[in-house]
């Protein structure tokens, strides 16, 4: 079993190795889209500060669901702990009766 834990993660290592090869060098990434954000971003949005206008006019749903998600790991932790609070006593639920 640890041998095949060891292949298996030299296997992952060395794709990782080869993946990271074949990317491009440092800030010669030429993207499509960020040099639309960057030429119109005043044209279409009308804001001053670039970084806002991407996050909160282009990017809109996908901040949304973010915050979302944000929020339901937020109130799922809060649902585990609140048990354990002091001074509560539950009693253990009953999923078969």
């Amino acid at each position: 079993m640890n041998k095949l834990v060891f292949l298996i993660s030299l296997t992952l290592l060395a794709v990782f190795i080869l993946f990271t090869l074949y990317l491009p060098a440092f800030g010669s990434f030429d993207n499509k889209i960020s040099n639309y954000y960057i030429k119109n971003t005043l044209k279409d949005t009308e804001a001053s500060n670039s970084v806002s206008a991407i996050v909160w006019d282009y990017r809109a749903y996908d901040t949304l669901g973010e915050e979302t998600v944000l929020f339901t790991a937020t109130l799922g932790i809060y649902a585990l702990f609140r048990r354990y609070r002091k001074g509560i006593k539950k009693k253990p639920i009953k999923i078969f009766s």
